[in-house]
């Protein structure tokens, strides 16, 4: 039996990435003998297109993973499919374990899987090839010919979690992802289920979900961990991993032998979700001595009252400060994640959090809009007061769909867009390099382009390495006056955006370095890359020049981009790094 999973990944601003819940229900059948496909679907897709895929897979069943934002999606996709094919879908995942009964009232789908799929999933196949319903397995209503559902009830949650096989990371093609997103490729989980009770986080209603079927918070043993990892490093080019439960330091006699024996063993950086009430300067130091070169906590307000009374968070503005300065000072690269539009919110606590993010100083953070998740706190407390409004999401990072008396949905995307401009200023600030960085010093060049959106600081992913970039589309020029130090040689990087690698995305770049002096514009480099037709170019390309000793009058460099008259459309090319030190003198 083939079972293809479909997983909608449309206008949330992530690019491909893991996802460890279809992983692991992928890895049960094949050990079992079945087969599996997925199709990831990062942005819409058309009737004719999807349907063609799915003739192509010819599965048994069809699975889509359910998140609340992409709802409206997976249920047009579902009514194309039964259109064409009588082939059943099953609905898994976060909204369908939450909201079972929202899902059934949508005549498409044909089960229901609520909770944890691995065994129900395969318990399905196995009934169907022998040409039976599957109406009698624990974690799946059933739609009857009437149109009824068969509810059976949960079966208690998994306790061993050591006894399953490790999530097939070849399903979602890890060896390429790799290549586009490093960071989103090498997911592990530890364990699953969060203790937290966050009002706004599904984690508190799957807990009363699960009340009296077992122990909500479990987690493997630490050689089953270590064994995972030294699995993905032989089929892999990993070069770090992102430990991604929801917070991996709230066992610390668990976390405390987990640094040991990876300590011991590894030398390979890695990720994790903390909340800063688990941590101290003791365990950063013992994370950071095991391997742990970055923490990421939810801060999500920097107003107490919002988050304590809002949000059930209990940790104050002084305990965020200190792990944050605690986490600088050891090395620690730090991210923030926030979120705008709570209820209740006002322009006076969005300022605080801005305020708590000037003095953290994050090297990353996240910001999202509020989205009040079915049966949370928060959603019942938007309900009760009249706040939801008819406005549909179909991502995360849109806008809000609440109608606030203190905040209007104009006011809350200015709000994040600000702060993720004010978070780029501090990381480059926190990450700057030599005497001159020509990154940090951006809103100081004088920019000739044709839209200003074609020449911006952002990030870019090249061969799998992330770094911060000047993007500077064809024809662009962006100048900086300054003076140059003595023996000043100039560091950067050039590369192509891999998405227009494609035969059909336009033509290479020239990539030119000037310099103005007495009057006259000098050449100090030049270089021509086409990605799309030399696979030598498929990579970040790292260049040194010595710059010519210069008088203490300030100058001008020229950054230049320009395609001299060939087809400039999808010509994404981008400056790595620019900056200034001094080249080492002969002793």
């Amino acid at each position: 039996m083939k079972l293809l999973f479909i997983h909608c990944n449309i206008n949330t601003g992530n690019g491909r990435h893991f996802v460890p819940g279809i992983a692991g229900i992928s890895s049960v059948l094949k050990a079992a003998g079945h087969e599996t496909a997925l199709l990831f679907l990062q942005e819409g897709v058309d009737r004719e297109a999807l349907v063609k895929k799915i003739e192509a897979e010819q599965p048994d069943l069809i699975g889509f993973s359910t998140l609340t934002n992409q709802m409206r999606s997976i249920r047009q996709y579902t009514r194309w499919i039964k259109e064409e094919h009588d082939i059943p879908v099953i609905y898994g995942g976060i909204h369908a374990t939450i909201c079972p009964e929202d899902v059934a009232r949508h005549d498409d789908v044909d089960f229901i899987c609520i909770g944890e799929g691995e065994f129900p999933v395969l318990e399905l196949l196995e009934q169907m090839e022998k040409g039976g319903s599957g109406d009698n397995i624990p974690n799946l209503w059933v739609r009857q010919p009437d149109g009824r559902f068969i509810k059976n009830p949960l079966r208690p949650l998994m306790h061993d979690l050591d006894a399953l096989p490790f999530p097939d990371h070849e399903l979602f093609k890890c060896g390429q992802l790799l290549l586009e997103n490093p960071m989103e490729a090498t997911f592990l989980m530890a364990g699953r289920g969060c203790p937290f009770t966050c009002k706004y986080c599904c984690n508190h209603v799957l807990q009363e979900r699960y009340r009296g079927l077992g122990k909500y918070c479990r987690l493997r043993s630490q050689e089953r961990v270590l064994e995972e990892i030294r699995y993905l490093l032989g089929r892999y080019d990993i070069k770090r991993l992102v430990i991604f439960d929801d917070t991996f330091t709230y066992n610390y006699p668990w976390l405390m032998r987990f640094c040991q024996l990876y300590r011991d063993e590894f030398d390979l950086p890695f990720a994790i979700q903390v909340r800063v009430d688990t941590v101290d300067e003791k365990i950063l130091r013992m994370l950071k001595e095991a391997g742990c070169d970055m923490i990421i906590a939810g801060i999500e307000s920097g107003s107490e009252r919002i988050r304590h009374g809002i949000m059930n968070r209990k940790m104050t503005n002084e305990r965020i400060v200190n792990v944050y300065k605690t986490a600088d000072a050891l090395g620690l690269k730090t991210w923030a994640n926030y979120i705008i539009g709570l209820p209740t919110e006002t322009p006076e606590d969005v300022e605080e959090t801005f305020a708590i993010n000037r003095i953290i100083r994050p090297n990353n953070i996240q910001v999202s809009i509020f989205f009040p998740y079915p049966k949370t706190a928060l959603f019942d407390l938007c309900s009760q007061e009249g706040y939801l409004s008819d406005r549909e999401s179909n991502g995360f990072f849109g806008e809000s769909i609440l109608n606030l008396p203190t905040l209007t949905k104009e006011q809350i995307l200015e709000y994040v867009n600000k702060l993720k401009a004010e978070a780029v200023r501090i990381k480059l600030e926190k990450e700057q390099s030599g005497e001159f960085d020509f990154l940090v010093r951006f809103p100081e060049a004088r920019l000739t382009t044709e839209h200003e959106a074609y020449v911006r600081i952002t990030s870019e992913i090249i061969d799998g390495e992330e770094r911060s970039v000047i993007f500077a589309h064809p024809e662009s020029r962006i100048s900086y006056t300054l003076s140059l130090p003595e023996n000043a040689r100039l560091c950067f990087g050039i590369g192509m955006s891999p998405p227009v690698w494609s035969k059909e995305k336009g033509s290479g770049v020239d990539f030119e370095i000037t310099m103005n002096e007495n009057g006259r514009e000098r050449l100090l480099f030049s270089r021509y890359i086409d990605p799309k037709n030399n696979p030598d170019d498929r990579k970040w390309h790292d260049i040194t020049v010595d710059l010519p000793e210069h008088s203490s009058h300030p100058t001008q460099l020229n950054f230049i981009t320009t395609t001299k008259g060939r087809d400039k459309q999808f010509c994404w090319a981008v400056w790595s790094q620019p900056f200034l030190d001094r080249r080492k003198q002969p002793a």
